[in-house]
């Protein structure tokens, strides 16, 4: 019987592999932390926006916005943005 990963390892990842990344993150300065959780962040962020381009080609750069929003914070955020931009537009 293969003993299991660890919950925090990928099942596609070896442990011996995750310790040696778990290393190498720990060897590193809290700054080049931030700033590779800061690259990590900003393209996830470009990818999500990309995906609403891809799936609402229709929509002008307010309306994506305003779908990011519900996506992250919810419906009621993303109609109150659409309301005071409507509002904006009279």
């Amino acid at each position: 019987m293969r003993p299991s990963n660890p919950p925090a390892v990928p099942i596609d990842t070896s442990v011996e592999v995750w310790r040696c990344q778990m290393d190498a993150i720990a060897a590193q300065t809290v700054e080049q932390r931030l700033e590779a959780w800061t690259e990590l962040n900003t393209r996830l962020a470009r990818m999500e926006e990309q995906a609403v381009r891809r799936c609402h080609p229709d929509f002008d750069d307010r309306k994506v916005l305003i779908e990011l929003v519900r996506r992250r914070y919810g419906d009621k955020l993303a109609k109150e943005m659409q309301i005071n931009s409507v509002r904006l537009d009279s």
